[in-house]
């Protein structure tokens, strides 16, 4: 058994690869959402992003971490979208092993997924400015995942190409880095086909670095931090846990319906309108003139 954090951009797979490892037997806090995250993280990690009291985060972080351990015990799995910004936080209060999965995706279809997502409310942007802020969003979170790769090399870490990930080429590899014999059929892949756009080559050359890096990360890995297959949970934990979400949300989108509330849309990342308003960017031609990519 193991403790799992995934990093990464969203709508990069982590949320394929959080339900891959959940369907082992993972848990997080309380009932798991459809996007396998947790209530508790997700309004915690906004929390602390607006917070300049770092007494009264840590306290909360602390306590995060206490409730988790008491509920699953050295299995847990963890995953959101604001953990790229917050999870250094996060790791310098943890006190236990932790084995991480950094997960990326080719930015022409990550960024197309994440253009689909944000248009659907950034109503005030035009095109060429909502796939602006994607690429930022893609090119910012898989960066400062990658810086904190690299200040902590001795922690274990996969990197996970999501399209290695859907052929096939990575379940070996997965399946001795978590120790569980996972489900292949939970991925799918003729479901989640794809579509591309044409992104600045900036993110075409970092994605680049990011797979060579992993070729080399990923063989290290293999030969120091493999874990023992341990034996499949029993069955009738996995109907009790498809039992408990399938009830948990029968019973929100019953009180959507009857409130008439509309599904919430997470920011891109925090402040992101500020943020492009302090580099200057308002164009697609402004993102080739912006450093992002780490410097050797």
């Amino acid at each position: 058994m193991a403790r799992f954090v995934i990093l990464g951009c969203g709508h990069s797979g982590s949320t394929l690869l959080s339900g891959l490892i959940h369907q082992a037997g993972y848990r997080s806090v309380g009932i798991p959402t459809t996007t396998y995250e947790c209530f508790s993280l997700n309004r915690i990690n906004e929390i602390i992003l607006d917070m300049d009291n770092p007494l009264l985060r840590n306290a909360i972080i602390d306590k995060f971490w206490k409730n988790l351990e008491a509920a699953n015990p050295e299995h847990w799995v963890l995953k959101d979208p604001l953990f790229p910004f917050t999870y250094p936080v996060f790791h310098a209060r943890c006190k236990v092993p932790i084995r991480l999965l950094f997960i990326y995706r080719n930015p022409a279809n990550n960024v197309e997924h994440l253009v689909r997502k944000f248009s659907m409310w950034m109503d005030f942007t035009t095109e060429d400015q909502t796939k602006t802020i994607c690429e930022h969003e893609w090119l910012q979170k898989n960066y400062l995942t990658l810086d904190f790769i690299r200040k902590h090399p001795d922690l274990p870490c996969l990197w996970v190409d999501y399209d290695e990930l859907l052929s096939g080429n990575l379940y070996k590899t997965l399946c001795a880095y978590t120790g569980e014999c996972l489900n292949p059929n939970f991925i799918q892949p003729r479901k989640k086909r794809a579509q591309t756009i044409v992104v600045s080559p900036k993110l075409t050359a970092f994605y680049e670095e990011l797979q060579v890096e992993a070729q080399i990360q990923n063989e290290r890995m293999l030969a120091t931090h493999t874990l023992p297959f341990r034996k499949h949970s029993p069955i009738v934990h996995k109907i009790s846990y498809y039992f408990q979400r399938s009830l948990f949300w029968s019973g929100i989108m019953i009180l959507k319906r009857l409130l008439g509330q509309a599904n919430y849309i997470r920011p891109p990342f925090p402040n992101f309108g500020q943020y492009l308003q302090d580099q200057g960017i308002s164009s697609q031609e402004d993102i080739n003139n912006t450093s992002i990519l780490p410097k050797d």
